[in-house]
């Protein structure tokens, strides 16, 4: 066997063994995601619940720190953790007060290590920070505002499955049928094809989703929930949609600044901004629709 092919053998081998163990990295980072993520909405009503948001809060400020401006004094991402961790237990009005606060603090540090500030990297900084901490606050805001504790766990869960199921969609659709590129420049693995994958399984699985949660949760814990599933199956691919557009923003970042990953809290998915990414746009619409145009009552 001539040298050269005995060689692309050898890659080939090692490149299979190699995606094989990131698959089993994946399936197992994901498992754990999601028992945790039970355990903690079985705790959605105490202050554990908030405490997990402060810490996906401040990991995300870390990671935003980190990509946006690797350069700065430690003291600047010190605060954008500190402000991520204490929104997420203060009320709305305190939260206006908290984000005037953190701006006002954050300049104030950069004005005294100025000229060792890249005041555009701290602008941007603060922006992301604070776009991210509002969406991941809306999930809170859903928690306060709902009739009742199934009510805000099912707006939740939409939340959710209009990110995930999509996403898992698009990945599968993409894989098989993508051709034609959605964002090459951006995001070059994702297709248009991957993108009605995304659509496809992201309107019926919210669908089955919402019978499954009228129909078997709250008939077991006794509650009635009514469901507009025309109402779902007309706004989902908006929630689709924005979810594609948070992961396209995120990843757009990364682009710039030449990173794959934000962080790597979860081996084989990375940090909690690329977990969560196609989240962050959903979930302040879908506060919004539930207090002024519920499909769940």
């Amino acid at each position: 066997m001539p040298a050269a092919t005995a060689a692309l053998v050898v890659c080939k081998h090692y490149y299979r063994q190699k995606r094989g163990t990131l698959l089993k990295q994946r399936i197992i980072s994901a498992l754990v995601g999601v028992i945790i993520l039970f355990i903690v909405l079985g705790l959605f009503k105490t202050p554990v619940f908030n405490l997990a948001i402060a810490f996906l809060m401040a990991v995300a400020a870390y990671e935003i720190a980190k990509t946006v401006a690797p350069g700065q004094p430690e003291m600047l991402r010190a605060f954008s953790m500190l402000f991520g961790a204490l929104a997420a237990f203060a009320n709305l009005p305190a939260l206006v007060l908290l984000v005037l606060v953190y701006v006002v603090v954050m300049f104030a540090a950069a004005i005294s290590r100025y000229p060792k500030v890249d005041v555009a990297a701290l602008g941007l900084q603060i922006m992301m920070t604070i776009g991210v901490v509002a969406c991941f606050y809306c999930v809170l805001l859903l928690r306060e505002k709902a009739d009742n504790i199934l009510l805000a766990l099912y707006y939740i869960f939409m939340i959710f499955s209009s990110a995930w199921l999509s996403d898992i969609g698009a990945f599968l659709v993409g894989c098989r049928f993508g051709k034609r590129k959605l964002a090459p420049t951006v995001s070059p693995k994702k297709s248009v094809e991957g993108l009605w994958g995304g659509l496809a399984f992201g309107v019926l699985g919210n669908l089955l989703f919402s019978w499954l949660f009228a129909s078997v949760l709250a008939g077991y814990a006794g509650v009635t929930l009514s469901i507009n599933y025309l109402y779902v199956a007309l706004v989902s691919p908006v929630l689709v949609l924005l979810g594609v557009l948070g992961d396209l923003s995120a990843s757009m970042v990364k682009r710039t600044y030449g990173i794959k990953d934000y962080g790597n809290l979860m081996p084989g998915h990375g940090g909690v901004m690329d977990r969560f990414d196609s989240f962050l746009y959903v979930a302040p619409l879908v506060y919004f629709l539930m207090v002024n145009f519920p499909f769940a009552v």
